[in-house]
């Protein structure tokens, strides 16, 4: 049964590589998008492991595409600029466009985070929270599959602390990004090269997690790989 997304307009002019339509069936496969604003720290992390598994990524960013350290890298695609250089707008427009927002931090959310969990409060949207400092990573990321499954989600908005807040937020984010998306994706297959050698995720973790045709940091947009993982369903 396939049931049309409420917002299949606005979404079909915001993501033009997906789908228009959200797949509801027990057996069938849907593909997944990682919304983020494109900030460092958590929304950087969500980007790069999503780049390294294979997963489109996009989302709004503030004016000037611009991030707490300057030019957000154009290694990163399907990125549009909000109207304002205010965050809190962009962060509002990344929770209006997706189906639920998922907010990683360790200990109580900042201002800029809390936006987000006001917007989708609001909106209605399906909301989880992952203290890192409360649960383990594993509880986190078991969470996190079931809500995920549980909301239907297709396009999923990914936020929390910036760099500047909590400097170690990036590994941790990271890792639980990749949890997350091991137990959620079919890594696409491309050929000969999926077979050679697994690459790895972006330097910047001590430990760096290894994920199927990912991408260093310094490489360009053209070589990350196509968007092409569906979601397991349960």
């Amino acid at each position: 049964m396939e049931v049309p997304h409420p917002f299949t307009a606005l979404r079909k002019w915001m993501f033009p590589c997906q789908s228009d339509k959200l797949i509801v069936s027990s057996g069938g496969s849907v593909a997944i998008t990682v919304i983020s604003g494109g900030q460092t720290g958590v929304d950087r992390a969500a980007f790069d492991v999503a780049l390294a598994w294979g997963v489109a990524i996009a989302g709004w960013v503030p004016a000037g595409r611009v991030d707490e350290n300057g030019l957000i890298d154009d290694r990163y695609p399907n990125l549009r600029e909000a109207d304002s250089a205010d965050p809190a707008v962009r962060t509002a427009l990344n929770v209006r466009d997706s189906d639920g927002t998922l907010m990683i931090s360790r200990g109580p959310l900042l201002a800029g985070s809390c936006r987000a969990v006001e917007s989708a409060e609001k909106l209605g949207r399906p909301l989880l929270l992952l203290d890192l400092a409360q649960e383990s990573r594993s509880v986190c990321i078991d969470q996190a599959v079931g809500w995920i499954h549980a909301n239907q989600i297709q396009h999923l908005h990914i936020g929390g602390p910036r760099q500047s807040e909590d400097p170690a937020i990036y590994d941790h984010a990271m890792h639980v990004i990749t949890g997350i998306l091991s137990r959620l994706v079919v890594p696409p297959q491309h050929g000969s090269d999926s077979t050679s050698s697994n690459r790895r995720l972006p330097s910047g973790s001590s430990s760096q997690a290894s994920a199927p045709n990912g991408s260093s940091r310094g490489g360009s947009a053209a070589e990350a790989p196509s968007p092409r993982a569906v979601l397991i369903q349960p």
